[in-house]
């Protein structure tokens, strides 16, 4: 064999020894990421019309592959407009595989505190264009899109402007300081800081340690997926803007592992102006109270045993699964936590520049302002 051929071979052996596993990382990326989530139709989905307490004005607004973004502003009932007579604007960042209707108690909580929200879906979710979700970073970019369309809204004034974010979303509002935006809070529950290690995670509740050798495959498909646009990590964020920031976990968190929460990364590091709040027992949904998070659990349970029953999904009779949809209480799972959501309201309101009163909330030390 020539010494050409040679050193043909050994290229093309190394080309495939380097693309295979590329390859292979780039599908098992895709079969998470590259999906639509569409709107929900089922019994249980949260509906807009079944709130009587506020008004909401439609906005649409593109992001950074040209796809349109749906969103609306969430105002008091009979009010003259987002901006007239509110604290600030809340702007809420969905979880992932969620779309912002499914906050939409949160949402009335704010609007009743005299907030303005913002909600929005991210690409491909729900009211929004895109072909699928595409990455955790994603969702950096479509809350840094959202910004500067707020700040091109007329009327806006000097308005208080606040990020709201869960999950994913708890990570974007963070990451997205690395922008210049004008924010003067954040709150960020059940987030995290590196969609490396969460990928990380994620990968290994799946498959093990054998997702270990992907992460330099997929490290390298993410950088090329958004190659335009930074990796932006939540704690740098925070340490770069040092604004005011509310940090809540849980530490039996099933979706977000503590040991990747931004609420470790705010530990380990010296964050000024970041206020942390650690729970417990209260899994990935920090803000529903004990009582909804047991209905949960129930509600858990009877669909395990029609699972066992059925064995596979797709083996359950439609009727059988209409039945149980209809029955769950939607109301009675999103009861709120109120001294959970007391925190987060009377931390928004201080960031707001609210004057303070004699009341205070023992718990927490936060102070509640007069309206």
């Amino acid at each position: 064999m020539t010494k050409k051929k040679q050193i043909g071979m050994a290229v093309t052996v190394m080309t495939a020894a380097y693309m295979i596993p590329f390859g292979a990382a780039k599908i098992l990326y895709d079969k998470v990421f590259n999906k639509r989530v569409e709107i929900r139709k089922e019994p249980m989905a949260v509906k807009y019309e079944d709130f009587h307490t506020m008004d909401r004005q439609a906005a649409l607004f593109p992001s950074n592959r040209g796809q349109r973004l749906k969103g609306y502003f969430y105002y008091p009932k009979g009010g003259f407009g987002p901006f007239e007579h509110v604290r600030g604007c809340i702007v809420l960042s969905p979880g992932i595989f969620q779309g912002h209707t499914d906050y939409l108690y949160d949402v009335e909580r704010f609007v009743k505190e005299g907030f303005c929200v913002f909600g929005f879906d991210n690409t491909g979710c729900m009211e929004s264009g895109g072909r699928g979700l595409l990455g955790l970073e994603q969702a950096v970019i479509d809350l840094h899109y959202a910004l500067e369309f707020l700040e091109s809204r007329k009327g806006r004034g000097e308005l208080p402007i606040l990020l709201y974010g869960h999950s994913m979303g708890g990570y974007a509002v963070a990451a997205v300081l690395h922008y210049d935006h004008k924010v003067d809070g954040i709150v960020s529950r059940s987030g995290f800081s590196d969609p490396t290690e969460m990928l990380c995670l994620g990968g290994k509740k799946i498959y093990g340690n054998k997702i270990l050798w992907m992460l330099p495959f997929l490290r390298l498909y993410r950088r090329l997926l958004f190659w335009k646009y930074p990796l932006y990590g939540g704690i740098e964020g925070i340490l770069k803007r040092n604004i005011p920031a509310f940090i809540l976990h849980s530490e039996d968190d099933p979706i977000v592992d503590l040991s990747c929460s931004l609420w470790k990364h705010c530990q380990e590091r010296k964050t000024e102006n970041v206020k942390t709040y650690l729970c417990r027992h209260k899994g990935h949904d920090i803000v529903r109270s004990d009582k909804a998070l047991a209905y949960f659990q129930k509600m858990l349970e009877k669909w395990e045993r029609i699972m066992g029953q059925y064995r596979k999904e797709k083996n359950i009779p439609q009727k059988v699964k209409r039945e149980f949809l209809n029955n769950i209480d939607m109301k009675q799972y999103h009861v709120h936590d109120e001294k959970m959501m007391e925190r987060i309201v009377c931390f928004f309101i201080q960031c707001t520049g609210g004057r303070k009163d004699a009341h205070s909330e023992n718990e927490s030390g936060i102070r509640r302002d007069a309206v």
